[in-house]
């Protein structure tokens, strides 16, 4: 449901993401979408929300290329309970080496 939400997002963005058009590429029927997410907003909140999970799974895998002379930063989207969508950007240090 997630990765048809973001395709149909991608697509034609927020306006092309239908409650009905998910479900349809799904393969699932429109009940079950509601049945976790009340809203198209709840929906693409946890597609974004799993997306950018994903993407700091493959940026964390990776070693950095080129000037990594200043910490990474790197947003992090979180939900809350009550479905509210909070953004942030942690700022990760890496660890001093001492010399001599």
């Amino acid at each position: 449901m997630l990765l048809a939400a973001l395709e149909l997002g991608a697509d034609g963005g927020y306006e092309a993401v239908q409650m009905r058009d998910v479900a349809a590429s799904a393969e699932v029927a429109l009940g079950t979408i509601y049945r976790y997410f009340p809203s198209k907003d709840a929906l693409l909140a946890a597609a974004m929300l799993e997306w950018m999970e994903d993407l700091e799974r493959r940026v964390t895998q990776r070693a950095p290329r080129g000037d990594t002379t200043s910490p990474p930063r790197y947003s992090r989207v979180t939900m809350k309970s009550t479905g509210d969508v909070v953004v942030g950007v942690t700022t990760i240090s890496r660890p001093t080496t001492h010399h001599g």
